[in-house]
């Protein structure tokens, strides 16, 4: 509500600094109503492991599943609307938090001396923005990352406001996603030069960064043991696999000249809209340097050099950069005649691109077409090996059946309990069929670890097998093991689009 405001002091709340990130985003509403098949990364943990809770009945340790180390908080926003039913729902919240963060870029802006126009631009531009490419209306953390990130940032950069709270809403963006992390330490800093504040202070922040960010630390500390996870996580066959997949160089041998060369090229696509922003946000950092416009600067400096270090392959991860950015270019609209045509020029060139992208993406998922319910945007979005119609025949396997999953990664809709490992995560199954003597000694494993069902997604297992641990056999002996064992289960009990399902004890056909 403080966010929807805009306000940071005790004035009266106004809901029009709502408005511009509003009507935005209104234009993305016929995809956050659709039901949620359209991203993949939501079918695998987002909405996929609240859903696993609730098919579990508690939160228990998934230690097999590599996302469920990450921040749960969207997680646990989505669990009461998908408790009843509501599987549209956690996309109109994740939408709304759009709405908020662009109140917020509006509020803070007119607050350092924005005029209201460039302040509104700013905000109607944010939800459009072409690294997020449809984001903001999918079951998704970003929009509370860039929430907490933009409001901390605020409070950081504003003298007379308490670094506590600050700590509280970065600690809330890092229980969203991982990557708010640096933007927690740019906050230090900006809250260092700005405030200077007293030990006391200091100390009220890094309180508040570690009460919002509980949901992160304490899920993994009370379920995993480690409460840092994924720092020092080793239980992940694939994890260097998953780092360079996101562009990150910690596990991979590449030199400075080769990373930022990288860098460079990775920011080149992006420089149709970003590159008039940075310019006008230069030209507010040398005019307006007596108002500390300089230090917005370096933090939108700081989040970028972030971005090509931890997750240069991801291009929705260059967005908690983009908040301060707009923040700083309306804010130039405020000192002079040439930062308000500086201004202009930036943010409508960002906006019309902005726009002109989120239309041509509408268009190609078919927006409309999702809202009535059709299957065709999914198949032309890339929903490859689609497992939803053996998901709807499992509901006729009995209800205390518990099937672990094998090349199938996501687990959100399935109607049954199950044990669903990410696609860097070796399969449950396979250290038993190496160990064991006979495929009947595997089924005996399965049977002793409760499962009643094997699920396998050939089309995913074939696809993810190039590159990633998702086979169930590691030597040509385990294979004969692993066709021996699917011999002695066939024929599955259900059998839909290459996903079969095979009943691993004879009474639970």
């Amino acid at each position: 509500m403080a966010a929807l405001a805009g306000q940071w002091k005790e004035k009266e709340w106004n809901f029009r600094l709502a408005l511009p990130s509003m009507l935005s985003s209104l234009l993305l509403l016929p995809v956050a109503a659709g039901r949620p098949f359209l991203f993949y990364d939501s079918l695998m943990y987002h909405i996929g492991l609240p859903w696993q809770a609730l098919n579990d009945g508690s939160f228990l340790p998934h230690p097999e599943n590599f996302h469920s180390i990450f921040p749960p908080l969207f997680q646990c926003i989505s669990l009461l609307p998908l408790s009843i039913g509501q599987d549209r729902v956690p996309a109109l919240i994740h939408l709304l938090s759009f709405v908020a963060a662009g109140a917020a870029i509006s509020g803070v802006s007119q607050e350092i001396g924005s005029s209201k126009w460039a302040a509104d631009l700013a905000a109607f531009t944010l939800p459009l923005l072409p690294p997020l490419a449809l984001v903001p209306a999918l079951p998704s953390p970003e929009g509370w990352a860039i929430l907490g990130i933009i409001i901390g940032l605020s409070l950081s950069f504003l003298p007379g406001h308490s670094v506590g709270v600050a700590g509280l809403f970065f600690g809330i963006a890092i229980s969203a996603r991982l990557q708010s992390i640096p933007w927690s330490f740019i906050g230090l800093a900006i809250i260092l030069i700005r405030q200077r504040p007293q030990v006391r202070s200091f100390g009220s922040l890094i309180g508040g960064l570690v009460i919002g960010s509980h949901p992160w630390w304490l899920k993994n500390g009370l379920l995993l043991r480690q409460p840092f996870a994924p720092f020092g996580w080793r239980h992940c066959e694939g994890i260097s696999k998953f780092f360079i997949d996101v562009g990150s160089p910690i596990y991979q041998d590449v030199g400075w000249i080769s990373m930022v060369h990288t860098a460079l090229a990775n920011l080149v696509p992006h420089l149709s809209y970003l590159g008039p922003l940075l310019l006008a946000a230069l030209l507010a950092a040398v005019q307006g340097r007596r108002k500390g416009y300089w230090v917005l600067a370096l933090a939108v400096v700081g989040g970028i050099a972030a971005w090509q270090f931890t997750s240069l392959g991801m291009a929705r991860y260059l967005a908690p950069s983009l908040p301060a950015l707009l923040v700083l270019v309306a804010a130039s609209s405020g000192l002079n005649q040439i930062g308000k045509v500086a201004a202009g020029l930036a943010l409508c060139c960002a906006s019309v691109i902005s726009l002109v992208f989120s239309l041509s993406e509408l268009r190609r998922v078919d927006a409309f077409a999702i809202v009535a319910g059709s299957q065709k945007p999914f198949e032309r979005s890339g929903f490859v090996n689609s497992p939803a119609a053996a998901f709807a025949s499992a509901r006729s396997l009995p209800a205390s059946a518990r099937v672990l999953f094998i090349g199938e990664t996501r687990g959100y809709s399935f109607p049954r309990r199950f044990i669903v490992p990410t696609a860097y995560d070796r399969p449950l199954i396979a250290d038993p069929i190496e160990r064991a003597s006979s495929a009947a000694e595997v089924r005996e494993w399965l049977i002793q670890k409760g499962f009643t069902h094997l699920l396998v997604n050939w089309g995913e297992l074939r696809r993810l097998s190039v590159g990633y641990p998702v086979l169930p056999w590691r030597s040509e002996a385990g294979l004969k093991k692993w066709n021996d064992l699917l011999l002695q289960l066939s024929p599955p009990v259900i059998s839909e689009n290459r996903v079969a399902i095979f009943a691993v004890r004879g009474d639970f056909h």
